[in-house]
This record gives structure tokens, sequence and C-alpha cells, in this order.
């Protein structure tokens, strides 16, 4: 039937049928169906209008069915598949959808700091507790309770606010026993009852302040009553801030004292107890520069002695030695650690008495010179305070009284050793006038110590010992006074206090006559309102 059917495929009739199905093959594969009734790969389906035709040429009008697609030129494809979507150039490539790393664990706090510990005693809300219904509001949780704040001192006296001043007055009554209330080498003991009045006070105010303090007291002896005497003391302090770097001080200050009737200073005959009275002023002017501090203080200052009664019914006029004393101290410190102010402190005064010829027909008017260097502390609020040392000379308008001069030394140091105790320690120097023939006046040296403990909260022990050294120039009197001292206190509340203490006082004079010892005992209530 075929012309190479015989195996001869050189006759002419097998290259026209070999011609015929080249040009044939590309319409027929276009329309040949799948095995699954889908088109194959590189046909079209039937509703597409488009043409496709490939890229090397046209194809014949013979063999193009009449249904079949354009070839699309915008394409530009080379196969038969479906054609590919056309891209909007305007739109904006988004890039590829970053992928997260693979997220670190949660941080865990340590166990021992203080949120962990304060979330470890919290109890937390119950697990399966059922939030409540929509229609009812939540009932929010109760705050933790607040510890109460720890007071200072939960016994300490409130005061009385006077606008913005607190001032703590208190009220003292006492009883005791005292075995030389005269202070004299016979032993004459006695009860004894003392009362007294003082008080405290603060300022609360943003620039300046005021400080206050005072007491006083009398001593009433039931079997001596010529040894009644009265004690008090005062000062008050005014700072006003004139500038940041500029302020000046104000103090006024008082005491009231005895005379003992052995001392040298009164006359043997002497029977009651003479009153010596001071009180002055100073003003000062303080500037800073960076931490150097430097200040000038002026002083004015006034001592009163009492009459001495004497046995014989007479009177001895101790107030023809009353005087005033005139001074300038200037002074200058430099900071160079924090708490430590070093300073160097110089200063002149002038003493003029109302009677400038005493009993004795000397004339006691004098001046004197004062230098000393020292320094402030204050190491960790546990060693606070002032110390110096120096020299003072006195001179005296009578050549015939020996200039007065010695070392000085001044002091005060709070050491608190522990929260409970704390242990102070005092050091002072004067140069005191005197009434005796042939002195120029006395110096006197103190030094003291003093230790506290708390004890309970309420409850506060308390011992003292100092000792006073007093050499009289131009005389050869020399005195030396001991005095040791038991004391507690214990607050029922706010309001009251009982109070007790004991001391025992000594004194080992030159002085024929003068010696004496004692023994006092003192028990009683303090009222603070």
């Amino acid at each position: 039937m075929f012309p190479f059917a015989n195996g001869d495929y050189r006759t002419p009739g097998y290259f026209l049928l070999l011609s015929a199905l080249v040009a044939a093959g590309p319409a027929v594969a276009q329309q040949r169906p799948g095995g699954d009734g889908s088109l194959l790969r590189g046909s079209v389906a039937p509703d597409d209008s488009r043409t496709y035709r490939p890229s090397g040429g046209s194809i014949p009008a013979g063999l193009q069915a009449p249904d079949a697609p354009l070839f699309d030129s915008a394409s530009q494809a080379s196969n038969y598949g479906r054609p590919r979507p056309k891209v909007d150039k305007k739109a904006r490539y988004s890039g590829r959808k970053a992928i997260s790393a693979r997220k670190l664990p949660p941080t865990e706090p340590y166990r021992t700091a203080p949120a962990s510990v304060r979330a470890a005693h919290t109890p937390s809300p119950a697990a399966d507790a059922a939030p409540p219904p929509p229609s009812f509001a939540a009932q929010p949780a109760p705050p933790p309770k607040r510890r109460p704040r720890v007071e200072a001192d939960p016994y300490g006296a409130l005061g009385v606010q006077m606008g913005s001043i607190n001032v703590k007055p208190y009220l003292d009554l006492q009883a005791g026993y005292d075995s030389n209330p005269r202070r004299s080498p016979t032993k004459e003991g006695s009860p004894v009852l003392r009362g007294g009045l003082g008080f405290t006070a603060q300022s609360d105010w943003s620039r300046h302040e005021l400080t206050a303090e005072a007491t006083g007291s009398y001593l009433r002896f039931s079997k001596t009553p010529d040894a009644d005497r009265p004690e008090g003391s005062g000062k008050a302090n005014l700072r006003l801030d004139i500038l940041r770097d500029t302020f000046a001080n104000f103090e006024l200050r008082g005491a009231l004292s005895t005379q003992r009737p052995g001392s040298p200073n009164v006359p043997g005959a002497t029977i009651n107890q003479p009153t010596v009275a001071s009180f002055g002023a100073t003003t000062a002017l303080t500037q800073r520069f960076g931490r150097t501090e430097a200040s000038v203080s002026f002083l004015a200052d006034r001592r009163v002695y009492g009459d001495a009664e004497l046995a014989g019914g007479g009177v001895s006029r101790l107030s023809q030695d009353n005087y005033n004393a005139y001074g300038v101290r200037g002074r200058v410190g430099h900071e160079f650690t924090p708490g430590v102010k070093p300073f160097v402190e110089v200063g002149a005064d002038v003493r003029r008495r109302d009677e400038p010829i005493d009993s004795s027909g000397f004339d006691r008017d004098s001046s004197g010179f004062l230098a000393r260097i020292g320094s402030t502390f204050e190491i960790t609020r546990t060693l606070t305070g002032e110390a110096s040392a120096g020299y003072a000379r006195r001179v005296y308008n009578d050549n015939r009284l020996p200039i007065l001069a010695g070392p000085t030394l001044d002091g005060r140091l709070v050491w608190a050793a522990t929260p409970l105790t704390t242990l102070t320690l005092r050091a002072a120097t004067e140069l005191n006038e005197t009434t005796v023939a042939g002195a120029s006046g006395a110096i006197s040296h103190t030094l003291s110590a003093d230790v506290s403990h708390a004890l309970l909260r309420n409850l506060t022990l308390g011992a003292g010992l100092s000792f006073n050294d007093t050499q009289y120039k131009g005389a050869p009197i020399t005195e030396r006074t001991w005095v040791g001292a038991l004391r507690s206190e214990y607050a029922f509340n706010r309001l009251l206090r009982m109070r007790g203490s004991y001391a025992y006082e000594k004194l080992d004079s030159s002085q024929a006559g003068a010696s004496y010892n004692a023994h006092i005992l003192l028990l009683g209530l303090r009222l603070t309102p």
C-alpha cells in the first residue's frame, strides 16, 4: 500500500509523504487532546482568542486552524505553554519576607534580688480563681501593709510648736541627801530638795537657724539653810544666711553659780554662798572662699559678784570686783578633707573693772592675748567635735602683779562607739580673776570624760569623771578637784521620766582648812510636756 513497504526509501512517493507530514505536524500537535481530557503541553484552549506564532516565521495558511489563536508578540514566549503573567513595573518590590531569628530564652532575676525576695514573700492568688462576671465590678486587691517606721527616740519629748520653732520645756523635781552642803572641812549633812526648769528650742526654717537652751534650779537644804544656792546657764544662737557663702552669727549667753565659803576669793568668816553671774554676747561674720573659711568675732561680757555675809553680821562688798570684758577674735580654717577642717585662731581682749582699785590696793584692769591652733572633726558621724591647743597671756596695769600666762587646751569630742554607747571628752582652759592679795589671777584647766549607754530603749545609764587643776599666779595656792558621778534615767512615756544620780566630790587644796569631800544622792522625776 505504501511506496516504502518493501523497504525501499528512495522512491518518489516516500519523499512526498514525508514532506506532507512535516508541514502538517505543528497544526496537528496543537489540536491533539491529552489522555485525561486536558490539552497537552503546547496546546491552546478553544476559547483562547490569542494567536501564537513561532519566533522563526509564520504558519502556512493551509495548515492553520480557523480557531487557532494568534502568537502573542508582547510575551515573546518561545514555548507553547500558558502565557507568562504581566508584571507591573510601577509596583514596588517588597522583597522576601524576613525570617526572624530564633528567640532567646527570657532572663530570670537573681533569687537574692530585692524584687525576687518580695515576690517570694507575696502570696499569689489562686490559679483556678474564676474572674467575676461582666455584670459585676472586680474588687481591687487591698494594698500590702507597710511596716511601721522605727523612730530614733520613741520616748523623746515632742515639744510645743510655736510657729516654725519647736520648744521642749521640762520641769525637774528631785529629793536626796548631801553630806556636805557648805563644802567645808567640817561635815554637816542635810536632806536636799532640788527644783528646776529648762527648755530647748530649734527652728525649722528653710534659711537661717535659731537654737536655744536654758536650765535653772534651786537647792534647798533643810538643816543648813545658809547653804541654799541657785544654779543656771543658758545660750541662744541665731545664724543669718546673708549670701550663699556669707553668714552672720549672734549669740547670747549667761550663767549663774556660787562661791563656796572656803574659796580663796571669799573671806573666811563668810556664812552664805555668794553668787557669781556672767552674761555676754558675740557677733560674728563668716565668709567662705571655696574650702577656706574666715571669720571675725566681737565679744562683750560682764561679770557680777554677790556680796558675802559675815558671821559677825557684817557684809563684804565683793561687788566692787565687777568688771566688763571686750574682745575681738579672728579665725581662718581650711577643709583639707571632708569632715576635717584645721584652723588657726587669734584674739585679744581688755577687762575694765567698775572700781579699778580693789580692797587690797591693786589696779586689776588688764589686757590679754590668745593664740591657738586646732581642727574640727566630723568623721562618718562617728567622731565629731573640735579640739585645739594654744597659748594665753594676760598683763595687768599694776606692775606689782605678775603676768598671767600659760598653755591652753580646749575642745569637745563626741565618739559614737556603738549605736547605743557614746563617749564625750571635754577640755577647757580659763584665765580667772582673783582678789587674793599679790596674786594676778588663776589658770584653771579642766578635763572630763562622760559615757552614756542605752541599756533599753527607755533606760539609759551613764557615768562621768572630771578633774580640775587651778593654780594662782603670785600666791602659793593650788587646788585640785575630782568629781565622779553615776546616773540613770528611765522613761515611762514621752511625758514622764524618773531620774537618779550619785556624785562624789573631793577638793585638795594647799590652803589650810579648804579641803573637803562630799557625797550627793538625788532621785526624782522630770516632766516634759
